[in-house]
Order: structure tokens, then C-alpha cells, then sequence
């Protein structure tokens, strides 16, 4: 999940500080930050954003090892609206 926060566009994502002591300790690797995301698109909530996204990279036609997926995520967070919008699950979100 850290890459996929890495990779978001600049302009959808902040990070601020990590205050929580016990996260600091589970979760080293996040180097004491807490990454804020929106989606990319308008009236997006996170969870169509990613459900979009997995429905994308997990289509039955490819063969995907994880050089795949890092690709995958980067191109889909630059699609445009009128391309991501054909992978957007109807309803909750989670379909």
C-alpha cells in the first residue's frame, strides 16, 4: 500500500506526521508519516478509486507479477475520468 501512496498524483495525496506511538512501532517502514489520499476524480470516494483499480489490474486476460501492478497503478492514476469510469464497480463500490 505504501507504493500505491507513493505513486498517487501529488495534487490527491498529503502526508503529515505520524503521532500514534504504537504505529510508529508497527509500522517502521512508513518513516513516521501518514498519507492523506483522495481520489484523482470527483465525487470518487477511495473505495470505487481502488475497486476500479484492483478490477483493472486483476482482469482474467493478463499475466501479472508485481512489475505489472507497480506499472498497472501508475497508469491507471493517470487516466482521465472518462477511462477509469469503465472500470467503476456499480453500487457500493466493492463489486
Amino acid at each position: 500500500m505504501l507504493l500505491v501512496a507513493e505513486m498517487w498524483p501529488d495534487e490527491h495525496r498529503r502526508f503529515v506526521p505520524e503521532t500514534r506511538e504504537l504505529r510508529l512501532e508497527d509500522e517502521p517502514q512508513l518513516g513516521g508519516l501518514l498519507w492523506l489520499l483522495r481520489s484523482p476524480w470527483t465525487g470518487w470516494t477511495l473505495r470505487e478509486t481502488f475497486a476500479a483499480m484492483w478490477r483493472w489490474l486483476e482482469r482474467p486476460e493478463v499475466d501479472y507479477d508485481a512489475d505489472f501492478m507497480l506499472a498497472g497503478v501508475a497508469d491507471f492514476l493517470r487516466w482521465d475520468e472518462r477511462e477509469a469510469r469503465k472500470w467503476r464497480p456499480e453500487g457500493n463500490g466493492l463489486g
